[in-house]
């Protein structure tokens, strides 16, 4: 992740430079004040303290800025877990450097709400804390009107960068049982931030996506998911609250890490639909659950509209096999140092599809719900009734093979290219080729035997791997979710 450092006081100068007005503020009933009362072009900037909520604060007026000169460490607006903080109307509001916390709403957005799309599509939200806020949709922001057809470039989106959300969850209590986005329901571009312990607060109710919940297409990019425990319906996804975002809500994580969540419930899972993940470490994610095999995704697109894919991502640490089940395509990942990586349950309707994938280094699994016998590896599991061949397509994808009950090679014989169980070999007889795999360096050596032994996919063309090299560099792709290179390598160091 990067670092980003406060520009409050910054953006404060710049707002005296072009001639707005700057109020200073020390008290709650100021700063509603001076906010309800803004000019277009004002600035409120709050001095250094605590900000305990009386009451809802409603910005109308356009380009009016709520900033901290000292900070979000040094300026806390509290909403004493009874108000919604802000109520936007006016367009271009930006926020910058502020700790909003306790935050509550029974309905849209527990600290922040946007009236409109025309609103929330000119939102600036900068290097803020959101610490135990909630709502029924939305816990820290809402802005799910936005009607995105497209993902679209970062300047058509309200920003949310460089934030934290700290337990924030969705609370339906007092409403009804439908529920959406501890963090953030709607469509933003979200980047440079930090989504930590989010939760649903019932996970006997309809309460869906525990970080973020898009209503139409957008992007969370260079982001961390972690120490999430109440996932019911994922982490992230696109809603299916509403029928017509059913169709037309997807949401793209890029460059992000998912680690450290612990799944609870059958129904926990990590992302729930339309869900593309390029260029993710997926790491120590584990389960209390043993009654059945859970799932990475709960649904993708595969059967809608095909929006779902994975690619150039790292699985790493995870303690539990992620069920193939609802398994959108696999595209030049590496799976390294998990527990069993991927299985198939008692599912006839798989139809799922690795390509240029690398399994390796993997822990066996010995253990499975109901004591079911399953066939396969570290890396690649499937129960013993089924003729998993027959059940997924792969090509040119290494999986190595365990020393417990086999079959793998059948699986690779299945490879219409016939390079699956040649690569297999060759790794099983030279070695992988990772740069420094005992340093969490997974990139590749120049003669390991998965540089250019790649098939070409259309995806590729302007896409990068995990460490930002253009995915078609040479003649042919490189396996797994790094193209070799010649002297930069990546470290993988997760805390």
């Amino acid at each position: 992740m990067k670092a980003f450092a406060i520009s409050a006081l910054a953006a404060t100068i710049i707002a005296c430079q072009a001639g707005a007005t700057v109020k200073t503020v020390s008290t709650f009933a100021a700063l509603k004040a001076g906010l309800e009362s803004a000019y277009p072009g004002d600035v409120i900037a709050l001095s250094d303290g605590t900000y305990n909520a009386t009451g809802q604060i409603t910005v109308s007026a356009e380009n009016v800025a709520l900033v901290s000169a000292g900070g979000k460490t040094a300026a806390t607006v509290d909403g004493c877990s009874l108000y919604r903080i802000l109520y936007v109307s006016g367009a271009n509001f930006r926020i910058e450097g502020i700790t909003f916390r306790n935050a509550h709403y029974a309905g849209n957005g527990g600290a922040i709400s946007y009236s409109s799309s025309s609103v929330s599509k000119t939102a600036i939200i900068k290097n803020c804390d959101f610490i135990d806020c909630t709502a029924k949709y939305g816990g820290a922001i809402y802005a799910g009107q936005n009607s995105y057809t497209s993902f679209e470039p970062r300047e058509n989106y309200g920003i949310v960068s460089g934030c934290t959300f700290l337990r924030c969850g969705i609370d339906t209590a007092g409403t009804d049982d439908w529920g959406g986005g501890g963090a953030i329901f709607g469509a933003l571009w979200v980047e440079d931030s930090v989504f930590d312990a989010c939760f649903c607060s019932d996970m006997s109710k309809n309460q869906y996506h525990a970080a973020i919940d898009v209503t139409r297409y957008a992007t969370v990019s260079n982001c961390v998911f972690r120490n999430h425990s109440q996932t019911k319906r994922g982490l992230i996804g696109a809603s299916e609250i509403y029928p017509e975002t059913q169709q037309n809500g997807c949401v793209r994580l890029v460059d992000c890490i998912i680690a450290n969540n612990t799944a609870t419930d059958r129904d926990d899972v990590l992302f729930h639909r339309k869900v593309i993940l390029d260029r993710c470490v997926i790491s120590n994610n584990a389960t209390t659950v043993t009654s059945t095999l859970l799932s990475l995704y709960r649904f993708d697109a595969s059967g809608e509209r095909g929006f779902s894919k994975v690619t150039s991502c790292l699985f790493i640490d995870n303690k539990y096999p992620f069920n193939m089940a609802n398994m959108p395509p696999l595209l030049n990942c590496t799976f390294v140092r998990n527990v069993g990586g991927l299985a198939c349950g008692k599912e006839t309707s798989l139809n799922a599809a690795i390509t240029n994938c690398v399994f390796w280094g993997n822990y066996e699994k010995t253990s499975w719900p109901n004591n079911d016998q399953f066939n396969g590896g570290p890396g690649l599991y499937w129960n013993s009734q089924f003729d998993l061949p027959s059940l997924i397509r792969i090509g040119s994808t290494v999986i190595e093979e365990g020393v417990g009950n086999g079959y793998l090679y059948d699986v690779l014989e299945a490879d219409s290219s016939g390079k699956s169980l040649a690569l297999t070999r060759a790794a099983a007889d030279r070695g992988p080729g990772f740069s420094n795999a005992e340093k969490g360096d997974w990139s590749l050596k120049s003669k390991s035997p998965f540089v250019d032994a790649g098939v070409f996919m259309d995806w590729m063309p302007g896409a990068f791997d995990l460490a930002g090299k253009p995915r078609l560099s040479r003649e042919a792709p490189d396996l797994g979710c790094f193209e070799w290179m010649r002297k930069a390598s990546f470290a993988v160091y997760l805390k």
